[in-house]
């Protein structure tokens, strides 16, 4: 069984500190154009510094009409 804490690498030769990922959340800090804020970039930051080997940012549309909800 492998450990969560244990580097992880990719056969691309990427390669992860450990394995702990924080998945995709929505948090509603976007800007209104679907670019990220200031406050997203820090939340993002801080969330990488809090130890994940992989931090994604939230959801994004593609086209204003696939926009469910705003930021």
């Amino acid at each position: 069984m492998t450990k969560a804490f244990e580097a992880l690498s990719f056969p691309c030769g990427k390669a992860m500190a450990n394995r702990m990922v924080l998945a995709p959340l929505t948090n509603t800090q976007s800007e209104a154009d679907g670019r990220l804020s200031k406050h997203e970039i820090h939340w993002l930051v801080m969330r990488a510094k809090g130890g994940f080997g992989l931090t994604m940012t939230a959801a994004a549309h593609v086209n204003p009409l696939g926009q469910g909800f705003p930021g």
